[in-house]
């Protein structure tokens, strides 16, 4: 796993002080095995995590789907209005409000009597995902060395010995590199090869035919 130099804020909030402590627990060995850095808040409510949230722009939510006053799923309805809602992972000893969440599409759900496997499992995948988005493509554009995010491109063009990267600020950078280099080179970084002559990060397709 490729290693952040930026911190990430992971908030836990359960109205169980026994489950806070065993969430940051597990939180805590798995950063420690994977050398991250991480500021780690703890909620003891729904209400006090909104009095006391403050909303940073890389971090993980791991909140108790059912608790007195504001529930995680609350939480997770308002964070899903403003599209945040994957980074919310959802703690439940109960299968029926578990469901009632994934209309909202929370990142995953965990089961309590589960968390010392699957709350490791989760943060692991957060994690994978969040490097995936963060990782950067080196090219070389008139003989100088640039980098690119890969969060940023929105198609790859083959035109006969070059490929065009186009990002979503409208640049459009000229390589001279094979399109087939960058399939493998971006192969589980969001981009896939639909054509023989375009790569395309999938967010940005509603829908792909065979034609």
């Amino acid at each position: 796993m490729n290693k952040q130099n930026k911190n990430i804020c992971i908030h836990v909030c359960d109205d169980n002080p026994v489950v806070i402590e065993k969430a940051i627990k597990i939180t805590k060995d798995l950063l420690n095995d994977e050398r991250l850095a991480a500021e780690i808040v703890a909620y003891e409510d729904g209400n006090q995590f909104t009095e006391r949230y403050k909303e940073r722009k890389d971090e993980l939510l791991i909140l108790d789907i059912d608790m007195p006053g504001k529930s995680g799923l609350d939480i997770l309805k308002e964070f899903e209005i403003h599209c945040k809602n994957n980074r919310v992972i959802l703690l439940t000893a109960y299968d029926n409000l578990a469901l009632q969440s994934l209309m909202y599409g929370p990142f995953q759900i965990v089961r309590k009597d589960l968390m010392e496997i699957d709350l490791e499992k989760a943060i692991r995948r957060f994690l994978r995902i969040r490097n995936d988005q963060n990782a950067q493509l080196k090219i070389k554009e008139d003989g100088i060395q640039r980098v690119v995010d890969i969060k940023d491109i929105f198609y790859i063009e083959k035109r006969r010995n070059y490929s065009y990267i186009y990002l979503k600020d409208h640049r459009c950078v000229k390589v001279r590199k094979n399109l087939r280099d960058y399939e493998f080179e971006l192969a589980g970084k969001g981009l896939v090869r639909v054509h023989a002559g375009y790569m395309v990060a999938m967010k940005y397709c509603a829908k792909i035919e065979k034609g």
